[in-house]
């Protein structure tokens, strides 16, 4: 039993045994002679109560009348509370009237009174069981954003020594070197992909979120330029869907995905092989789909990598995105799925 269920119970028992002390008192204050039998009944008002608002709030959680507050919502909690009171009434009268035969038999006026008495006292209780809830989960929602603002966080600071890593950049300054005397051509588009390379980190390093078509050009580039290095041994085949193009996406988090399949599927591979890139949408969102050749292996930077792309996003899309990683036919996939 966890905090809130018994934070819940402490004030269920407390509330109505106290409503039920306070009737004695009242009682006790009107020279009303005490007997058993009226402690008897005293306990199972208490009983009672606790039983048919914990029904309550059953129907309440069933329902999902805790989703949010409406007219609809506040009128099924009324007839809820009314429903209540007549089968708490219907209960007592059966033990006071039928059992232990006190006030002198059955009154419909008498009853009806009490049903509305009832309804208001399980009225209360409902909006104090609403206020909590909404109280307590508006608590929750700023603790989980403060949890999701330390993700970005340390995901920005991780993507912050990424893009300081020198290895990328000395190898494709090394590829462009070794170019310049076989295909000049060929070392100035170099130079360019890798000054746009350069510009763009620049960008995302002040921006939450570019378009897919920006991070593709950033994908493109990377592979143009990895592509230099590696020679025939990379081969890579890009499929977006136009429609996506301007949809937003956190910075990098495609060529973080694009980099895994480089460093630890091509790189691994002495004759090398192919990466496929595809955006599309599906019935339920967006999936990018990351495929290398190459065996799923558990390398420690590519989990670490993989948690601090899906940390970016659900900054953005909280938990409507999951990321999966497996291997079909010596082919590791990445995917993500995106539900829109």
């Amino acid at each position: 039993m966890n905090f809130q269920k018994i934070v819940y119970w402490l004030f269920q028992i407390s509330g109505w045994f106290g409503i039920a002390l306070f009737l004695f008192i009242i009682n006790k204050a009107n020279n009303v002679a005490i007997t058993p039998a009226t402690l008897i009944v005293l306990f199972y008002f208490a009983l009672l109560g606790i039983t048919i608002s914990h029904f309550l709030r059953f129907f309440f959680i069933r329902f999902h009348l805790l989703d949010g507050l409406s007219l609809k919502v506040f009128s099924v909690v009324l007839v809820l509370c009314l429903f209540a009171a007549i089968v708490f009434q219907v209960f007592y009268d059966v033990l006071v009237y039928s059992i232990l035969q006190l006030n002198g038999g059955f009154n419909w006026s008498k009853f009806f009174g009490q049903v509305v008495v009832m309804s208001t006292l399980f009225g209360t209780w409902s909006l104090v069981y609403f206020l909590n809830h909404f109280i307590r989960k508006n608590r929750m929602s700023e603790v989980e954003n403060l949890k999701l603002l330390a993700q970005k966080q340390t995901a920005e600071l991780a993507l912050m020594r990424a893009q300081l890593n020198p290895h990328f950049l000395f190898n494709s300054l090394n590829s462009i070197r070794a170019l310049i005397s076989e295909n000049q051509n060929e070392a100035k588009n170099g130079i360019s992909r890798l000054s746009n390379i350069l510009r763009s980190i620049l960008i995302y390093s002040r921006r939450d979120t570019v378009s897919v078509e920006e991070e593709m050009q950033f994908v493109r580039d990377y592979l143009e330029l990895e592509k230099i290095r590696f020679e025939e041994r990379l081969n890579f085949d890009l499929q977006v869907d136009q429609s996506l193009l301007s949809f937003q996406v956190p910075p990098m988090c495609i060529q973080s995905l694009v980099e895994n399949a480089v460093k630890h599927g091509i790189g691994q591979l002495s004759e090398g092989g192919l990466i496929v890139v595809q955006l599309y949408k599906t019935t339920e969102g967006i999936e990018i789909l990351v495929i290398n050749d190459g065996a799923l292996a558990g390398h420690g930077d590519t989990r670490v990598g993989l948690e601090n792309t899906i940390m970016r996003l659900k900054t953005i899309f909280e938990e409507r995105v999951s990321l999966d990683l497996f291997e079909i036919d010596q082919k590791v996939h990445a995917k993500i799925k995106i539900e829109l």
